[in-house]
């Protein structure tokens, strides 16, 4: 009886080592972004860095008059901390919305990054999340998900947003440099 016990004790363990690309992948705290390495499955976590919302505004003379403010996020420094070196990169996270999930890149300025999110438009108060960059988005694991962008990212700075989740409302974003 006790070799038995010894016996399943050991096998449950091993068990429970296991790892490979069939097994869920537990990440951690949900809704907090990571590199994954293609090399080696292996995961790194992007620095989730502050920002304020600073806009721009713009006048659309079209069939009648439109007022629109352009979001965006706007980030101390002029680089992330977080470097990669292809562009071509896949990015993992655990969130209960994952549509809510973006990628954007900063537009030029200095000593700060800004990424435009949304257009507002002044008058009916609509706002207008702005698409990004194009991504595809699929299942990874139990119940998380992996983000790729659908083409390969040039050099600059890049940030990850995850809409809805508590990071956005602590004014965090994930954020990541191409060289």
């Amino acid at each position: 009886m006790r070799n038995l016990v010894i016996l399943l004790v050991l096998a449950l363990g091993n068990g429970l080592a296991q790892s490979g690309p069939n097994m869920p992948v537990d990440l951690g705290p949900i809704g907090v972004v990571y590199l994954l390495n293609s090399s080696d499955q292996s995961f790194k976590v992007l620095p989730d860095e502050s920002w304020k919302a600073v806009h721009s505004s713009t006048f659309k003379a079209a069939y009648g008059s439109k007022h629109l403010l352009t979001m965006s996020l706007e980030v101390s420094g002029a680089r992330s901390p977080f470097r990669i070196a292809s562009g071509k990169a896949g990015f993992v996270f655990t969130f209960d919305s994952p549509e809510n999930a973006a990628l954007y890149a900063s537009s030029d300025s200095k000593d700060k990054r800004q990424f435009p999110v949304e257009t507002v438009a002044i008058g009916d108060n609509k706002i207008t999340p702005l698409s990004g960059i194009p991504v595809d988005l699929t299942q990874f694991g139990k119940s998380s998900y992996k983000m790729v962008p659908k083409s390969p990212l040039a050099s600059g700075e890049y940030v990850i947003i995850l809409r809805g989740s508590t990071q956005m409302k602590e004014h965090k974003a994930f954020t990541f440099g191409v060289d």
